[in-house]
């Protein structure tokens, strides 16, 4: 009996010094777009491209990042600030002039937030 409690002891101090500590780090936002033209047809291959400041955007200056569109018209953006962007998406005579151009609020850390956007020809 006695060599018992003493392996049971030995097993619960080595199970003690084999566990480590986790440390929780949340992730820094990120930002999902899904872009669509008529009839919500998936656009592939359209840029998307980051800018922080509305007069970034306006003259296409600064750009914070760019990512071009998959077949289901997806693009991830990954390690972002956590801040309001505007966005321009163009594809050929494309954009999204007409759609949005910015999230509605800022991003957050440990959220990814999506959005999707229409793109048009707005040179008619």
């Amino acid at each position: 009996m006695k060599k018992l409690e003493i392996t049971l002891l030995l097993a619960l101090v080595a199970f003690q010094f084999g566990c480590k500590e986790t440390e929780y780090v949340e992730s820094a936002p990120q930002l999902e777009f899904t872009i669509v033209k008529d009839n919500l047809v998936f656009v592939e291959g359209a840029t998307i491209s980051l800018y922080t400041t509305q007069d970034d955007w306006e003259t296409h200056s600064n750009v914070v990042q760019s990512l071009q569109t998959d077949s289901k018209g997806q693009a991830l953006f990954e390690e972002l600030e956590e801040q309001r962007y505007y966005f321009f998406v163009e594809q050929d005579e494309l954009n999204n002039l007409a759609d949005i151009a910015a999230t509605a609020e800022p991003l957050k850390i440990g959220q990814k937030s999506q959005v999707l956007v229409k793109i048009a020809n707005t040179n008619l």
